[in-house]
Protein backbone atom coordinates (compact mmCIF):
# COMPACT_ATOMS: atom_id res chain seq x y z
CA UNK A 1 0.00 0.00 0.00
CA UNK A 2 1.26 3.16 -1.06
CA UNK A 3 2.49 5.61 1.66
CA UNK A 4 -0.04 8.73 2.44
CA UNK A 5 1.08 12.13 0.80
CA UNK A 6 0.94 15.09 3.53
CA UNK A 7 -0.36 18.50 2.16
CA UNK A 8 0.42 21.51 4.52
CA UNK A 9 -2.80 23.16 3.99
CA UNK A 10 -3.11 27.07 5.49
CA UNK A 11 -7.20 27.74 4.90
CA UNK A 12 -8.23 31.11 5.27
CA UNK A 13 -11.72 29.63 6.07
CA UNK A 14 -12.69 26.05 7.45
CA UNK A 15 -14.40 25.91 4.27
CA UNK A 16 -12.83 25.08 1.44
CA UNK A 17 -10.79 22.43 4.12
CA UNK A 18 -14.00 20.15 4.46
CA UNK A 19 -14.30 20.30 0.55
CA UNK A 20 -11.31 19.12 -0.07
CA UNK A 21 -10.16 16.95 2.41
CA UNK A 22 -12.32 13.59 1.30
CA UNK A 23 -11.51 14.26 -2.35
CA UNK A 24 -7.50 14.56 -1.74
CA UNK A 25 -7.91 11.42 1.04
CA UNK A 26 -9.48 9.59 -2.33
CA UNK A 27 -6.36 10.25 -4.09
CA UNK A 28 -3.87 9.14 -1.43
CA UNK A 29 -3.53 12.73 -0.49
CA UNK A 30 -3.57 13.77 4.08
CA UNK A 31 -4.39 17.78 4.82
CA UNK A 32 -2.29 18.44 7.89
CA UNK A 33 -3.65 22.21 9.06
CA UNK A 34 -2.14 24.82 10.24
CA UNK A 35 -1.81 28.65 11.03
CA UNK A 36 0.52 30.24 9.18
CA UNK A 37 2.46 30.68 12.46
CA UNK A 38 2.90 27.24 13.29
CA UNK A 39 3.34 26.08 9.67
CA UNK A 40 7.15 25.48 9.92
CA UNK A 41 6.53 23.50 12.92
CA UNK A 42 3.66 21.45 11.63
CA UNK A 43 5.49 20.93 8.26
CA UNK A 44 7.32 17.80 8.70
CA UNK A 45 6.73 15.18 6.62
CA UNK A 46 5.11 16.76 4.04
CA UNK A 47 5.26 17.67 0.32
CA UNK A 48 3.54 20.38 -0.66
CA UNK A 49 2.20 23.57 0.93
CA UNK A 50 -1.56 24.74 -0.25
CA UNK A 51 -2.44 28.25 0.48
CA UNK A 52 -5.95 29.42 0.21
CA UNK A 53 -5.76 33.33 -0.53
CA UNK A 54 -9.38 33.37 -0.04
CA UNK A 55 -9.66 35.95 2.99
CA UNK A 56 -5.55 36.67 3.49
CA UNK A 57 -3.88 39.97 2.81
CA UNK A 58 -2.48 40.03 -0.78
CA UNK A 59 1.13 39.61 0.97
CA UNK A 60 0.64 36.08 2.52
CA UNK A 61 3.25 33.80 0.40
CA UNK A 62 5.65 36.77 1.31
CA UNK A 63 5.12 36.75 5.06
CA UNK A 64 5.39 32.76 4.93
CA UNK A 65 8.20 32.83 2.59
CA UNK A 66 9.70 35.85 5.18
CA UNK A 67 8.89 34.27 8.28
CA UNK A 68 10.85 31.01 7.71
CA UNK A 69 7.91 29.68 6.19
CA UNK A 70 8.52 25.65 4.94
CA UNK A 71 10.93 25.07 2.16
CA UNK A 72 8.45 23.30 0.12
CA UNK A 73 6.97 23.69 -3.52
CA UNK A 74 3.82 26.75 -2.46
CA UNK A 75 0.44 26.04 -4.39
CA UNK A 76 -1.82 29.58 -4.03
CA UNK A 77 -5.29 29.71 -4.15
CA UNK A 78 -5.81 32.83 -5.60
CA UNK A 79 -8.68 34.87 -4.44
CA UNK A 80 -8.33 37.35 -7.73
CA UNK A 81 -6.15 37.80 -10.43
CA UNK A 82 -4.14 40.45 -8.22
CA UNK A 83 -3.43 38.01 -5.43
CA UNK A 84 -2.85 35.48 -8.23
CA UNK A 85 0.34 38.10 -9.78
CA UNK A 86 1.29 38.90 -6.32
CA UNK A 87 1.42 35.65 -4.94
CA UNK A 88 3.78 34.27 -8.05
CA UNK A 89 5.83 37.44 -7.48
CA UNK A 90 6.35 36.96 -3.76
CA UNK A 91 7.76 33.13 -4.45
CA UNK A 92 4.77 31.03 -5.04
CA UNK A 93 5.55 27.75 -6.81
CA UNK A 94 2.81 27.68 -8.82
CA UNK A 95 -1.30 29.69 -8.67
CA UNK A 96 -4.65 28.46 -9.26
CA UNK A 97 -7.38 31.85 -9.71
CA UNK A 98 -10.56 30.98 -8.18
CA UNK A 99 -13.11 29.69 -8.64
CA UNK A 100 -11.27 26.80 -8.99
CA UNK A 101 -12.43 23.26 -10.36
CA UNK A 102 -11.60 20.55 -8.19
CA UNK A 103 -10.01 18.75 -11.43
CA UNK A 104 -7.72 21.57 -11.85
CA UNK A 105 -6.09 21.39 -7.93
CA UNK A 106 -5.42 17.49 -8.01
CA UNK A 107 -3.79 17.97 -11.61
CA UNK A 108 -1.47 20.60 -10.09
CA UNK A 109 -0.49 18.98 -7.06
CA UNK A 110 0.11 15.99 -9.10
CA UNK A 111 2.91 17.77 -10.59
CA UNK A 112 4.03 19.97 -7.78
CA UNK A 113 3.64 17.32 -5.17
CA UNK A 114 7.18 14.74 -5.35
CA UNK A 115 9.56 16.40 -2.71
CA UNK A 116 12.28 16.95 -5.07
CA UNK A 117 16.20 16.16 -3.54
CA UNK A 118 18.22 19.40 -2.95
CA UNK A 119 19.02 20.15 -7.07
CA UNK A 120 15.31 19.68 -7.96
CA UNK A 121 15.90 16.60 -9.80
CA UNK A 122 14.06 13.43 -9.80
CA UNK A 123 15.71 10.29 -10.98
CA UNK A 124 13.99 8.04 -13.41
CA UNK A 125 16.46 5.68 -14.58
CA UNK A 126 18.80 7.39 -17.15
CA UNK A 127 17.00 10.36 -17.08
CA UNK A 128 16.72 13.41 -14.91
CA UNK A 129 13.78 14.88 -14.40
CA UNK A 130 12.59 18.47 -12.97
CA UNK A 131 8.71 18.17 -12.40
CA UNK A 132 8.76 21.92 -10.86
CA UNK A 133 10.82 23.08 -14.35
CA UNK A 134 8.86 21.13 -16.23
CA UNK A 135 11.97 19.67 -17.73
CA UNK A 136 13.86 16.06 -18.58
CA UNK A 137 16.68 14.82 -19.75
CA UNK A 138 19.44 12.08 -19.23
CA UNK A 139 22.10 12.93 -17.26
CA UNK A 140 24.94 14.86 -19.42
CA UNK A 141 22.84 15.90 -22.02
CA UNK A 142 20.56 19.33 -22.58
CA UNK A 143 16.95 19.44 -20.25
CA UNK A 144 14.03 19.23 -22.45
CA UNK A 145 10.91 21.43 -22.47
CA UNK A 146 7.48 19.57 -21.25
CA UNK A 147 4.24 20.87 -21.09
CA UNK A 148 2.32 21.00 -17.89
CA UNK A 149 0.08 17.62 -18.86
CA UNK A 150 3.15 16.04 -19.99
CA UNK A 151 5.12 16.58 -16.86
CA UNK A 152 1.76 15.48 -14.82
CA UNK A 153 1.29 12.18 -16.30
CA UNK A 154 5.11 11.67 -15.84
CA UNK A 155 4.64 12.19 -12.17
CA UNK A 156 1.96 10.37 -11.80
CA UNK A 157 3.55 7.33 -13.89
CA UNK A 158 6.39 7.11 -11.52
CA UNK A 159 4.96 7.28 -8.78
CA UNK A 160 2.65 4.45 -9.77
CA UNK A 161 5.63 2.76 -10.89
CA UNK A 162 6.09 -0.16 -11.19
CA UNK A 163 2.29 -0.92 -12.25
CA UNK A 164 0.88 -0.04 -15.30
CA UNK A 165 -2.23 2.62 -15.14
CA UNK A 166 -4.89 2.53 -17.03
CA UNK A 167 -5.83 5.48 -20.23
CA UNK A 168 -8.55 6.12 -18.24
CA UNK A 169 -7.19 6.63 -14.64
CA UNK A 170 -4.33 8.90 -16.41
CA UNK A 171 -7.52 11.12 -17.84
CA UNK A 172 -8.77 11.64 -14.91
CA UNK A 173 -6.76 12.58 -12.98
CA UNK A 174 -4.74 14.61 -15.29
CA UNK A 175 -7.62 16.48 -17.31
CA UNK A 176 -10.36 15.86 -14.38
CA UNK A 177 -13.97 16.17 -15.99
CA UNK A 178 -12.46 18.82 -18.81
CA UNK A 179 -14.60 19.17 -21.55
CA UNK A 180 -13.55 17.62 -24.90
CA UNK A 181 -11.17 15.25 -23.57
CA UNK A 182 -10.88 11.36 -23.76
CA UNK A 183 -8.85 8.91 -24.07
CA UNK A 184 -7.68 9.50 -27.46
CA UNK A 185 -6.23 13.49 -25.74
CA UNK A 186 -4.00 10.88 -23.46
CA UNK A 187 -2.38 8.80 -26.42
CA UNK A 188 -1.72 11.83 -28.15
CA UNK A 189 0.29 13.26 -25.54
CA UNK A 190 1.76 10.15 -24.75
CA UNK A 191 2.66 9.94 -28.49
CA UNK A 192 4.47 13.51 -28.29
CA UNK A 193 6.18 12.27 -25.19
CA UNK A 194 7.63 9.30 -26.78
CA UNK A 195 9.09 11.41 -29.35
CA UNK A 196 10.95 13.30 -27.03
CA UNK A 197 12.05 10.40 -24.69
CA UNK A 198 12.51 8.04 -27.31
CA UNK A 199 11.61 4.24 -27.99
CA UNK A 200 11.62 1.94 -24.67
CA UNK A 201 10.50 4.33 -22.26
CA UNK A 202 6.62 4.60 -21.73
CA UNK A 203 5.57 1.34 -22.48
CA UNK A 204 1.90 0.45 -23.56
CA UNK A 205 0.62 -2.45 -21.12
CA UNK A 206 -2.78 -3.66 -20.45
CA UNK A 207 -4.53 -0.58 -21.51
CA UNK A 208 -2.99 1.74 -20.26
CA UNK A 209 0.67 2.73 -19.74
CA UNK A 210 3.97 2.21 -17.25
CA UNK A 211 7.28 3.18 -17.08
CA UNK A 212 10.15 0.79 -18.17
CA UNK A 213 11.89 -1.11 -15.22
CA UNK A 214 14.97 -1.03 -16.96
CA UNK A 215 16.05 2.76 -18.28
Amino acid sequence: MAAVRKILFLPSTSILAGMLADPLAAQGYQLCLAESETAQAEAAGCGLVLLDGGELPPDAVARLRRDGGPALPLLLLAADAAQARAGLDQGATDCLQKPVRLAQVLARIAVLFQPPPEDGRIRIGRFQFRPTARQIGEEGGPMLALTEKETAILLFLHQAAPQSIPRDALLHRVWGYAAGATTHTVETHIYTLRRKLGEGVLLTDAGGYRLAEDL
